[in-house]
């Protein structure tokens, strides 16, 4: 394709497609909620395909979300409403208290590193010009090349699917040594490859690439990719939760919306309204003697003091959080752990909307004030109708369902396989991990040890995986048709039945694993608790003070 204009000319049509969505009159009387998903599913969907080709303008880029923005907060008498919030903080992670729509700069260009990511492979990978060495800030090494060194590829330093550590000692120092020796090398010997490490199983994909370009722009901006410095700061595991509560409630999708705007200071309040446009009153109107702000508003007027009374639920150990509501829904959060907590939550919400509407319609078209158990009874009807209508949507089947076995699973119990029981030990310091492996023979009552001594990977789950490869390695020599492995690792557990290796190192050494496993007839992983892997223990200990491989013969099964 020849581009022979300015690019603001050729894809001018994106920004004005996307006009024309929202210029539809039926659009502009969406709910907070229909306007998120027309954003997301329509609006954000249209310049996708010319942007996982073509580089988008930055000018074009602001436009299209200008556009968005526009849409989203409204307009009145032809003129834009005020924009509370800024969609470059909108375009963050609904978890960080934001509501997830895309920067589209950023979108652009995990687009664009897809087709990049598809542009061939590294057949022959150099020692000092790739990224090769994981764990380490360059992924080369620190070692400078000496002038007569001939080395030049990362093949030279492996001999018999081994690391050759005479060559590796003699011409790295010893922190690259020993981090090259905690690299695990592939059975298959297949040709090297690119792994991108931001996603388990070292696949690109847009969302991993999107999220670390928008990772990486709030660290430029804030200098921590968190955020956090407190319990209450944006980023913290206690934020997170609380958003994470208030988005899987199980109220309205605009009650939902309106606690955010609380949350964030986005309410269009009357001291908020004074102090972006100085006009207006910002007192309260309900009372006259304070300004209206969200906190007075919803929780210390002397009117909303007392619908909290009449209230069904009391949040007395939040009082002392009344003057910021951000501080006091947080704690509100807490109670999800209760019993019905999440249901006092929802009411909690209903109730906070009611009082929020009450006020509109006395400002707006200067109604009475109701009475506070009139404003109870409106939010409980409201909420006793939402469960309600969530129960009608529960499928009719309520027939559990069990989680389909393999079939050898099902067949090897009579036949009695090989039974593998694996432990590893790591002393704080060193380099060696120490492998123990009991073996349970069963058809011929019989119970040997396995003890080796080998270079950590890194870490306990890849030390661990490490010693079910090289247990299904001498399995398969032994040539044992149904093996049953037992460890105590739940993270490798999880990440072998979900095959999602949590990086490159993990990556290998489960390829290996996966396919060692498809050589034999039976092949099963189970988890052990580790008061019944007492013998394995020892034999790891053991195997910290041995130089070659060891068996021992026991005398019985037990």
């Amino acid at each position: 394709m020849v581009v022979s204009r300015t690019k603001e000319q050729i894809f001018g049509f994106v920004r004005d497609n996307i006009r024309k969505r929202f210029q539809n009159r039926k659009n502009k009387f969406l709910s907070p909620a229909g306007k998120e998903v027309l954003l997301k599913a329509v609006a954000m969907a249209m310049p996708t395909y010319v942007m996982s080709c073509f580089k988008l303008p930055r000018r074009l880029c602001k436009d299209v979300c200008a556009l968005m923005a526009n849409f989203w907060w409204g307009e009145s008498n032809g003129k834009n409403k005020i924009h509370w919030i800024s969609w470059e903080r909108m375009a963050l992670e609904k978890k960080a208290g934001d509501l997830g729509f895309k920067d589209l700069e950023a979108f652009n260009q995990a687009l664009l590193g897809k087709q990049v990511w598809r542009i061939g492979n590294g057949r022959s990978a150099s020692i000092w010009e790739h990224k090769w060495i994981p764990d380490t800030t360059t992924g080369r090494p620190t070692t400078r090349q000496r002038s007569m060194c001939k080395l030049e590829k990362v093949g030279k330093l492996i001999s018999h699917q081994r690391w050759n550590r005479n060559i590796i000692f003699r011409n790295f120092n010893r922190h690259d040594a020993h981090k090259i020796l905690a690299i695990p090398l592939s059975l298959s010997e297949r040709e090297d490859s690119f792994y991108w490490q931001p996603k388990a199983g070292g696949q690109y994909t847009v969302n991993s690439g999107y999220k670390l370009l928008m990772k990486q722009s709030i660290k430029r901006k804030t200098g921590n990719p968190d955020g956090a410095s407190s319990s209450y700061a944006e980023g913290s595991p206690q934020v997170i939760q609380m958003w994470n509560t208030l988005w899987s409630l199980n109220i309205k999708h605009k009650i939902k919306f309106f606690i955010w705007k609380c949350i964030q200071g986005a309410l269009p309040v009357n001291e908020a309204v004074r102090r972006r446009t100085v006009q207006g009153d910002p007192t309260c109107t309900t009372c006259g003697t304070a300004q209206e702000i969200v906190e007075h508003l919803l929780l210390t007027c002397p009117h909303s003091m007392n619908i909290w009374k009449a209230a069904p639920i009391q949040w007395d150990g939040a009082k002392d959080q009344q003057g910021n509501f951000k501080r006091w829904w947080l704690r509100i959060s807490e109670a999800r752990h209760r019993p019905e907590g999440l249901e006092h939550i929802g009411l909690t919400a209903n109730i906070l909307w009611q009082v929020w509407k009450e006020r509109n319609k006395r400002e707006f078209e200067k109604s009475d004030i109701v009475t506070p158990f009139k404003t109870i009874a409106r939010a409980h009807k409201d909420w006793m109708e939402q469960l309600q209508e969530e129960v009608t949507k529960v499928e009719k089947s309520t027939e559990e369902t069990v989680p389909r076995q393999d079939l050898q699973d099902q067949n090897y119990t009579n036949e009695g396989p090989v039974i593998m029981e694996i432990e590893t030990t790591k002393e704080k310091g060193q380099h060696n991990v120490g492998i123990g492996i009991t073996v349970k023979e069963y058809a011929w009552n019989r119970m040997t040890g396995w003890i080796m001594n080998e270079i950590s990977l890194g870490n306990k789950v890849l030390d661990d995986a490490l010693a079910l490869k090289l247990a299904l390695c001498k399995a398969m020599h032994r040539n044992w048709s149904k093996v049953k492995l037992k460890f105590c690792n739940k993270e490798l557990w999880r990440q072998i039945k979900q095959q999602s290796p949590a990086n490159i190192k993990m990556a290998i050494v489960l390829e290996d694993i996966s396919k060692l496993q498809s050589l034999f007839c039976m092949c099963s992983f189970d988890l052990c608790r580790q008061e019944h892997m007492l013998v394995s223990k020892k034999l790891s200990d053991d195997a910290l003070g041995v130089i070659v491989d060891e068996e021992r013969l026991f005398p019985q099964c037990s």
